[in-house]
């Protein structure tokens, strides 16, 4: 079993891991009246938090062998996605045959194929997972930073000033959001950090002012 995602984790790290693939689901004889598994149907939420545009991992847990299992699931999806007014919208489906939410795809292929800025927002969503076990939050401020500037051709200076080639990473068409999130993708902490917090400060240091 691919073993991408977990092998970020340390709980995870190393552990062989596999799964029964199940393809048709009228194939399975359940056996007992009492069986029951667990469950875990997973999103990707898009929403916005001030001027960045964000994708976050939702998924939950639920008991098959329990009273309505599937509605409880559903209002947690439901209710998620417009905590703290964020109005999200989850991008694709936990469940193709019966959904359980309305997504606008039905598996991440579909996504990365539709949206061409979904790879470095997903990218973007790795990192910031990282940087909340490191306990450091600062890829989604520098995010919010630079999705604040006037235009693009800010964003290309910004990335000249610190060694990044804008033309690596610029593509036609790209939204500021979009364009923020392809660069911080290919920002090391160390190297290019300082730089581009010293390039803000100078041009605009209101983006760094906290809450």
């Amino acid at each position: 079993m691919p073993h991408e995602w977990s092998a970020r984790f340390p709980s995870t790290r190393g552990l062989v891991l596999g799964c029964l693939l199940l393809t048709n689901p009228d194939a399975l004889t359940v056996v007992g009246d009492d069986a029951a598994s667990q469950i875990h149907p997973y999103t990707i939420m898009s929403y916005t938090d001030g001027a960045a545009e964000l994708f976050d991992f939702v998924y939950a847990t639920g008991n098959t062998g329990d009273d309505g299992y599937r509605a409880k699931l559903e209002d947690f999806f439901d209710s998620y996605k417009n905590r703290r007014g964020r109005r999200g919208r989850y991008l694709i489906a936990g469940d193709m045959s019966e959904p359980m939410w309305t997504a606008d795809y039905a598996r991440p292929e579909d996504l990365k194929r539709a949206e061409p800025e979904a790879s470095s927002h997903l990218e973007l969503l790795e990192r910031r997972v990282r940087s909340r076990l490191d306990g450091n939050d600062m890829e989604a401020r520098l995010l919010q930073a630079l999705c604040t500037v006037p235009d693009i051709n800010y964003l290309r200076r910004i990335s000249a000033h610190v060694g990044i080639e804008p033309s690596a990473w610029v593509k036609e068409g790209t939204t500021v959001a979009g364009a923020a999130a392809e660069l911080l993708t290919r920002i090391d902490r160390e190297q290019h950090l300082p730089g581009i917090l010293e390039a803000l400060a100078i041009e605009f240091p209101e983006t760094l002012r906290g809450p």
